[in-house]
């Protein structure tokens, strides 16, 4: 049995651990300021929020201001264009972490389409895809009403449900391509749109399900056509060969004159039409790229 002067001892041990614990805890908080710090009265503090999947920012403080700076280095789903959507801002910020009841508003979302997707909805709606792209699109987006919604959601739900664009069809599921070209699905805030929402079944079964297979071969196609592109341009290319690049989203145009000036029959099926102007697509890229 511990004599009463053993106990004492350790309880002053233990108290003195524990003040040094929260002295550090106190130096972590409130470093020695440098003349940096000095001359500008922000002062570093220790990152406030708990662990996740990336490592602390750096803070800073001034009178009752923080500030809050974190890298997400290797976290980029869009690399080439940019951050463009406001789902792209909510998955790549860190709003969650200073108000986790945060919220986006349920309009507003941008929907990009691409031209495949233009060609469905062209012919969802017994049009061109030159008319479509003018009427229903604004620099590759489709266009909104006056209360910031798709100006194809009506009274009765989507006005072109079944040839509705890819981040459409996925929702409330996003498709994120990782800088090495590995694909992964992530849940969005379903309160973007009305509806019920489950939990249950596999992602694969639910993309087959909303028939989302030819849009995402149709999406990663023009992406990889894309990137040739670029590449074409970067080797110092200062065109995009004869005729120049005409506009990505009129396929009609595009097949009309290809298959005219060869006396050929134009394809029918959107997958068919979508192949072959990748072809063409190509071509304007110079024969190294078909």
């Amino acid at each position: 049995m511990l004599s009463r002067s053993t106990l004492l001892q350790l309880s002053l041990a233990g108290s003195l651990v524990a003040v040094l614990a929260g002295l550090a805890a106190y130096a972590n908080w409130y470093p020695v300021p440098d003349a940096e710090e000095r001359a500008t009265g922000w002062r570093r503090i220790a990152w406030p929020f708990g662990r996740d999947a990336f490592p602390p920012g750096r803070a800073w403080k001034r009178d009752g201001t923080e500030v809050y700076v974190r890298p997400k280095l290797g976290f980029c789903s869009n690399c080439d264009t940019g951050v463009v959507e406001d789902s792209e801002v909510d998955r790549v910020s860190d709003i969650d972490l200073l108000d986790r009841d945060f919220v986006p508003v349920g309009t507003g979302k941008r929907i990009q389409v691409n031209p495949y997707e233009i060609a469905r909805i062209a012919r969802a709606r017994g049009v061109s895809t030159a008319e479509a792209r003018d009427r229903f699109t604004t620099d590759s987006v489709l266009r909104q009403d006056e209360a910031d919604r798709c100006i194809f959601l009506g009274e009765q739900g989507c006005g072109i449900h079944g040839d509705r664009p890819l981040v459409c069809r996925l929702f409330p599921l996003g498709r994120v391509i990782d800088s090495g070209g590995a694909v992964h699905f992530v849940r969005v805030d379903p309160s973007w749109a009305h509806g019920d929402f489950g939990e249950a079944g596999k992602v694969a079964d639910f993309v087959e399900a909303q028939g989302a297979g030819p849009f995402i071969a149709a999406a990663d196609a023009y992406f990889d056509w894309y990137c040739r592109a670029r590449e074409h341009l970067a080797a110092g290319a200062t065109s995009m060969g004869e005729g120049g690049l005409e506009d990505l989203l009129d396929i009609d145009s595009q097949l009309a004159a290809w298959c005219g000036a060869r006396g050929l029959k134009e394809p029918e099926l959107p997958e068919e039409r979508m192949r072959l102007h990748l072809e063409i697509l190509d071509g304007q890229l110079g024969d190294d790229h078909v």
